[in-house]
């Protein structure tokens, strides 16, 4: 371009920019609003820094100097089971409710799990311990809904009428009956049936159980529930879904799933215990666990209350 050309343009540029400078000049006047136009675009916010420079507070899904870039989620931002959201001008990963692990590479779901060993011995889902000798068939876990629903069947170890140990139970799931008896037979709604066993068909289904030797295994896909159950010990592993995470939303003997222990001794009428999460005495542990019992009548079943009783009894003749 010819110097005298050149010359033209910076000058009608310094005219236009001295133009603009008379106009911020008057005190009533703001760099941003000029002529009743707001720079910062996107619902941006002007900041006036000096009569002649301003800066934009962008929302938090914009970022650029006139807030001019829109910042959004694409499928392949996080990692598998991540949720992308935008915040602070940036894109955040991170693991929904119920899911652990790096969000950038991919969340896990979340396991609790609770178990009945010995005799018996139960371990809840928050981590509380407490022994009862009922014999009466129980609530293990169950949802507030009652469409899973896992119940136990303990049985007096030998000659012994005070100490008990986990011998069947009952899956209730998808409106099916599944049971596992004391021989480590399998029957569903009633029918006996075969190991392995997938339920509805090998091709499509819901529920599976295997046994392997005295070991059988249930994978409840519908829930994401796995039971596994030897040598009269049982655990039960459950997602923390929506299904059986938080307060109340599980109830029986196993408590529920909120992180807290405190509140793990909660009788079917919704009464809490209050004792610490390790220190239910042999007497609260079997009011507390009764009060999960399905039939009290159930061939000649015993209360864990009564054994109590019956034990402090003996107790108290032995030192008499």
């Amino acid at each position: 371009m010819p110097d005298f050309k050149q010359s033209a343009v910076i000058a009608k540029y310094q005219k236009e920019l001295s133009k603009y400078h008379s106009i911020l000049a008057d005190s009533t006047c703001s760099i941003c609003n000029i002529n009743g136009t707001n720079p910062c675009l996107n619902g941006g916010v002007c900041n006036v820094l000096d009569k002649y420079t301003y800066v934009c507070s962008c929302p938090d899904a914009y970022s650029g100097t006139y807030c001019e870039h829109h910042i959004t989620c694409n499928p392949n931002d996080c990692g598998p089971n991540a949720a992308c959201t935008v915040f602070n001008h940036n894109k955040v990963c991170s693991c929904p409710l119920g899911y652990t692990g790096d969000p950038r590479f991919g969340c896990n779901v979340k396991i609790s799990r609770g178990c009945i060993r010995g005799d018996p011995h139960y371990t809840t889902f928050d981590g509380s311990s407490f022994t009862y000798m009922g014999t009466c068939p129980y609530t293990i876990t169950q949802t507030y809904d009652n469409s899973f629903n896992l119940t136990g069947y303990n049985s007096f170890r030998g000659h012994s009428t005070s100490i008990s140990y986990l011998t069947s139970f009952e899956l209730f799931t998808k409106n099916t009956n599944f049971e596992i008896t004391a021989d480590l037979k399998l029957y569903i709604n009633g029918i006996r049936h075969f190991f392995p066993h997938y339920y509805p068909s090998l091709f499509n289904p819901i529920v599976k159980i295997t046994k392997w030797f005295d070991k059988v295994k249930i994978h409840d896909y519908s829930t994401g529930a796995v039971i596994d159950y030897k040598n009269h010990q049982l655990c039960i592993s459950v997602p923390q879904s929506q299904l059986f995470l938080g307060a109340g939303r599980t109830g029986g003997v196993l408590g529920d799933i909120d992180g807290t222990c405190a509140d793990d001794y909660r009788f079917k009428n919704g009464t809490v215990l209050n004792i610490p999460c390790n220190q239910a005495s042999s007497k609260e542990a079997a009011e507390f666990a009764d009060s999960w019992v399905t039939n009290p009548n159930y061939n000649n079943c015993v209360l864990g209350k009564i054994i109590q009783n019956n034990t402090n009894c003996v107790c108290i003749l032995l030192l008499a």
